[in-house]
C-alpha cells in the first residue's frame, strides 16, 4: 500500500432522509399510483481475472463466468417478495399482463434476475395455479439487443472514440489521475494490469469482490487496499463517467426521460394500458450508480447486488408527486428516502421535471440522433 494516504472527495449535494429496516412509510394523505423499480442483478461469479490472479483458471462450473450464484438467485426472489410486501395494495393479488412492464438488459444474469423477481412478486393465486406442486407462473420479460438498447446502459457508437479521447486530455489526467497515480501503480505492480483510470479500477474491484463473494481467499497483498480504499475509488467511477453533459445524457438521460414520460401519462390518463401499476428494469450497478449520481442523490458507494431505486408516483387530492427510495440488500433489506436537491422528499412532478431539464441531461427525441 502506498504510504501516502489516498482519498477521493466529491461534492454531490446529497440529502439522506432516513435509513431503516424495511418499513412502509407512505404519506398518510397520499396514494401511490405507479412505481418504477430499477434494480441490479443478483450475486454473480467473476467475469474476468488479472495476470497474477491465483484463480485465473477457475471455470466456476456449472455456473460459468459472470453467472448468477444460488445466493444471487435467492436474493432476487426475495427482492420480488419485498416489492410485493411494499406495493401489494397497489398491485393486487392477481397477475394480468397490463399491470407490469418488465425490461431487462440483454445479458443472462439480468434476464434471470428479472424472472426471479417476478417469481417472488406474483406467485399464482388459486385461479392461476397450473401445477399442484409448483408455486410459479410464467410472466414475460422484454429485452433489447445491445445495439438497440436505449434505456439501460446504452452503447453509443458515435461517442466511443470521443469518450476515450476525452479521458486522455492533459487536464483530466492532471486533475483526476495524477493525484492517485501512486495507488494505481501499486495495483499495476501486484496484478500485471494496466490501470489507466477509474474505469480500470472499477473492473479490478469487481474481480476481487466477486472472488470473495464466491468463497475464494484473496491474496495477502490485497488487504491494504480491499475493501477500502478500493471500494471508494470504484464508486467514484460513476462520477468519472459523467463528467460531461453528453455522457450524462447517454448514461441516464434516456431512462429519466422515459420515467417522466410514463409518470406524466399516468397523471393525464393516457398511459397504455390504463391499468399499468409498475415498471421493472433489470440492469447493472452502473445503471443505478449513474442514475443516483445524475439525480444528485449519490451516496458514494457501489450499488450492491439486488439494490433497487424505487421511483413512486403519488397522488394527493389533485396533485401529483414523485418520491425516490433506495432499497439495499434484499436478504437484509433497508429502505432509504432520498431527497432531490432543491425539492422536498415528496417532490411535485412538475418541479421534478423542471429540475431534470435544468440539469440539461434529458435527451432529444430519438436515441439515434444522439448516438448514430
Amino acid at each position: 500500500m502506498p504510504s501516502r494516504s489516498v482519498s477521493v472527495l466529491l461534492c454531490l449535494g446529497m440529502i439522506i432522509c432516513c435509513c431503516a429496516p424495511l418499513t412502509i412509510c407512505e404519506e398518510s394523505d397520499s396514494e401511490i399510483i405507479l412505481v418504477h423499480a430499477i434494480f441490479r442483478h443478483g450475486e454473480r461469479t467473476p467475469s474476468r481475472s488479472y495476470p497474477t490472479d491465483p484463480y485465473k483458471n477457475e471455470t466456476f462450473y456449472p455456473i460459468g463466468l459472470g453467472g448468477l450464484t444460488n445466493n444471487g438467485k435467492l436474493m432476487m426472489f426475495k427482492l420480488g417478495e419485498i416489492l410485493r410486501y411494499m406495493y401489494g395494495g397497489l398491485l393486487g393479488d392477481v397477475y394480468n399482463d397490463g399491470i407490469v412492464y418488465v425490461r431487462s438488459r440483454y445479458v443472462p444474469r439480468t434476464q434471470m434476475s428479472a424472472l426471479l423477481v417476478l417469481a417472488g412478486m406474483w406467485p399464482p393465486n388459486v385461479d392461476q395455479k397450473w401445477h399442484p406442486s409448483l408455486n410459479w407462473q410464467p410472466i414475460p420479460v422484454q429485452y433489447e439487443r445491445a445495439e438497440h438498447e436505449q434505456l439501460l446502459d446504452p452503447v453509443c457508437k458515435n461517442l466511443q472514440g470521443e469518450l476515450n479521447a476525452y479521458y486522455e486530455k492533459p487536464e483530466i489526467e492532471e486533475k483526476y489521475i495524477r493525484p492517485y497515480r501512486e495507488f494505481f501503480n501499486f495495483i499495476e505492480n501486484h496484478t500485471g494490469l494496466k490501470i489507466n483510470d477509474f474505469r480500470d479500477i472499477s473492473r479490478f474491484y469487481f474481480t476481487l469482490k466477486t472472488e470473495e463473494d464466491n468463497g475464494l481467499i484473496l491474496p495477502e497483498w490485497t488487504r491494504s487496499i480491499y475493501p477500502e480504499p478500493l471500494h471508494k475509488f470504484a464508486a467514484f467511477h460513476y462520477a468519472y463517467k459523467n463528467l460531461e453533459k453528453k455522457y450524462r445524457v447517454i448514461n441516464s438521460g434516456f431512462l429519466v426521460k422515459q420515467i417522466l414520460k410514463d409518470s406524466l401519462a399516468k397523471v393525464d390518463g393516457t398511459l397504455k394500458p390504463a391499468n399499468r401499476k409498475i415498471f421493472l428494469y433489470s440492469a447493472h450497478e452502473t445503471t443505478l450508480g449513474y442514475l443516483l449520481f445524475n439525480l444528485r442523490v449519490f451516496p458514494m458507494e457501489v450499488p450492491d447486488y439486488g439494490n433497487a431505486i424505487l421511483v413512486e408516483l403519488h397522488k394527493r387530492h389533485r396533485e401529483y408527486f414523485l418520491k425516490i427510495r433506495y432499497l439495499r440488500t434484499p436478504l437484509a433489506p433497508t429502505v432509504e428516502e432520498l431527497t432531490i436537491p432543491d425539492c422536498k422528499t415528496l417532490c411535485p412532478i412538475e418541479r421534478f421535471e423542471e429540475l431534470q431539464r435544468a440539469s440539461d441531461f434529458l435527451p432529444g427525441d430519438t436515441f439515434h440522433e444522439d448516438c448514430y
